[in-house]
């Protein structure tokens, strides 16, 4: 392995790796108060709110100057019951996900950025065809004696 491939795997890593350090002393200088007390520990879902939260507003703000509903509308029109914050951490995860199987896959090549651009399309794709699923009248078949509909999570 050359030096340039080499590179271009760990300078992205050690930099992924920094930022969640410095995130984690953040956090912990938040949580100790003035006195020098420690506040409550925070929940998971709590320090995505924090961190992921001024993303997922500067996307809503976005979406609404161009027209659309925010993110927050449409996936509660999805029947997704997550806040954007965590929609944002899923589409994260989705990416690297991609991107460490196409690099344990094909190694370093085209195909982890193929497929980390998959897993950055596909959470959308879920919500679009979640909103896209439209409303069945009651007096539909599927909603018959025999069971069957739709299930909203």
């Amino acid at each position: 392995m050359d030096l340039s491939n080499l590179l271009a795997v760990a300078v992205p890593m050690a930099a992924a790796i920094a930022i969640f350090f410095w995130s984690l002393d953040r956090i912990r200088k938040e949580r100790v108060d003035a006195d020098g007390l420690r506040t409550a520990r925070a929940t998971p879902r709590e320090l995505v709110e924090r961190l992921l939260r001024p993303a997922a507003d500067n996307l809503s703000l976005r979406r609404s100057a161009e027209g659309k509903p925010t993110l927050t509308e449409d996936l509660a029109r999805a029947g997704l019951n997550i806040t954007p914050a965590e929609y944002l951490l899923i589409r994260i995860g989705a990416v690297a996900l991609g991107a460490l199987i196409g690099l344990f896959r094909f190694g370093i090549s085209v195909g982890p950025i193929v497929i980390a651009a998959v897993g950055f399309v596909i959470p959308p794709l879920v919500v679009n065809y979640r909103l896209n699923g439209g409303y069945i009248p009651l007096d539909h078949w599927v909603h018959g004696a025999h069971g069957g509909g739709r299930s909203r999570c």
